[in-house]
């Protein structure tokens, strides 16, 4: 179980914005309203994504702009 922890980084809304490209404020609304957007875990006060999962998501989103175009 440990090194299962280890392994899965955690990362902020700073982060997950930076990935996306967007503000740091337009994360809460995707949260809320995008189908599919990974939800945050709440620890230590915070919401916080897998990296992983984020990652995820975003190929996931580019994937499916190629089939479409």
């Amino acid at each position: 179980m440990r090194k299962e922890l280890q392994s899965k980084k955690l990362i902020g809304t700073m982060e997950v914005a930076g990935k996306l490209g967007c503000h740091p404020m337009s994360v809460p609304r995707l949260v809320r309203g995008r189908r599919g957007f990974p939800q945050p875990n709440k620890l230590f006060n915070k919401n916080l994504w897998e990296e992983g999962v984020v990652d995820a998501y975003i190929a996931e989103l580019l994937a499916t702009k190629q089939r479409e175009a």
